[in-house]
């Protein structure tokens, strides 16, 4: 149970660093160095929309890991 709740811990916070790299409008982009794998997975859960936007979601995550 305790490697499960890890494993979510690690995805949530490669996805909050993810969402960190959004233009000013919000459109969430993956950096050259990165893996496209975190944004799908990010776009999958609802923290980025159909359009490649940060939801209220994303911004939820990133202000609990980031801030």
């Amino acid at each position: 149970m305790v490697q499960i709740l890890n494993e979510i811990v690690l995805n949530e916070l490669k996805i909050a660093d993810l969402l960190e790299h959004r233009f000013g409008d919000g459109t969430v982009y993956v950096p050259a160095n990165d893996n496209s794998y975190d944004y799908h997975l990010a776009k999958d859960k609802g923290f980025i929309n159909d359009e490649g936007y940060i939801t209220q979601k994303g911004k939820h995550l990133t202000s609990k890991y980031l801030h």
